[in-house]
């Protein structure tokens, strides 16, 4: 059985982690793995505080924006190279950036979809106690919601 992964990173201590691991289990097996999509997920960006200028919020979410998209544009070259070190081919090996705002499982549902991807590969953070209580994280998320893919979740 082939399996096309979709690696959802968002530039956090595990994305280099799950990423490897990905790589590690596509290196070398072309016939098993006919490719990775490396999936950069944007995390929300919090809102600005009421009452703040609203010429100078706005002129400070698009550069925080274009430094973002910037960041991630890097870090995606980085990962591609990096796995590409790892004996995945170059050619099997593509990037996104998911859209800036939006719900995060279903943009990466949608890649996988749109990929081909039967499987989702995504990394888990760790938190805190108080943490884990009060957010959940995307990869739980995905974990949790029935969506039609193999999920491999990186600790």
């Amino acid at each position: 059985m082939k399996h096309k992964l979709l690696v959802a990173v968002d530039g956090g201590k595990t994305s280099r982690k799950t990423a490897l691991y990905a790589a590690h289990a596509c290196a070398g097996s072309e016939s098993s793995f006919p490719g990775i999509v490396v999936f950069h997920v944007f995390v929300p960006i919090p809102p600005f505080v009421e009452g703040a200028d609203p010429v100078a919020a706005d002129e400070l979410a698009e550069r925080m924006e274009r430094q973002r998209t910037e960041a991630a544009e890097k870090m995606l070259a980085d990962i591609k190279k990096t796995i590409v070190c790892e004996g995945v081919k170059p050619k099997l090996v593509t990037t996104e950036l998911a859209e800036r705002q939006g719900d995060v499982m279903k943009q990466i549902v949608r890649a996988a979809a749109a990929h081909h991807c039967d499987t989702i590969v995504i990394g888990r953070h760790s938190r805190s106690l108080l943490g884990e209580f009060l957010a959940e994280s995307v990869a739980e998320h995905i974990l949790r919601t029935p969506s039609g893919y193999t999920i491999w979740l990186v600790a």
